[in-house]
C-alpha cells in the first residue's frame, strides 16, 4: 500500500497586525474627525426637546477625548477679545451697537482652530463684532 500525498498547501500571507491608531488616521482625517466632532456638538443644543440629544453629546464627547489622546486639540475662539495679529481667518468684521466703539470679540465661530501635535493645522474662521455705541457702561 502507497502513503498517498497530501496535497500542498498555498502559503497563507502572515495577517499584518493592526497599525496603532495614531499612525492609521492620517493629520488630514484627524482634522476633519475633529472638525465634524466641532460641528455635531454645536448643534445638539438645538435638539435639547429630545431626550436622546444627551446620548448623542456623550458619543461626541468621547470621540472628542479620543482624538485629544491622539493629540488633536479643538480651540473654538468665539466670545474672545479680537486683537491684531491673532492667528484667526476673518470672514466679517460686523459692526454692533452692542459693544462700546473699538471693542472687538470673536462673535461667530465657523469653523475652530484645530492643533495636531501642538501645530496648527486648521485656522479658526470667525466672525468679528466692532463696538460702534459711545458710553454703552453709562461714561
Amino acid at each position: 500500500m502507497t502513503k498517498s500525498k497530501k496535497p500542498a498547501r498555498k502559503a497563507q500571507p502572515k495577517a499584518d497586525r493592526a497599525p496603532d491608531s495614531a499612525t492609521a488616521l492620517g493629520d488630514g482625517s484627524m482634522k476633519l474627525l475633529a472638525l465634524e466632532c466641532w460641528r455635531i456638538k454645536k448643534l445638539i443644543p438645538e435638539f435639547a426637546a429630545n431626550r436622546k440629544h444627551l446620548v448623542l453629546q456623550t458619543s461626541v464627547d468621547k470621540m472628542i477625548d479620543t482624538l485629544a489622546a491622539l493629540g488633536v486639540a479643538i480651540d473654538d475662539p468665539q466670545g474672545s477679545e479680537f486683537k491684531d495679529g491673532m492667528t484667526l481667518n476673518v470672514a466679517v468684521f460686523d459692526n454692533s451697537d452692542q459693544l462700546e466703539i473699538g471693542q472687538r470679540i470673536v462673535s461667530e465661530t465657523l469653523s475652530p482652530n484645530i492643533f495636531i501635535r501642538d501645530k496648527l493645522a486648521n485656522t479658526a474662521r470667525v466672525i468679528v463684532s466692532v463696538g460702534r455705541k459711545d458710553g454703552l457702561h453709562g461714561t
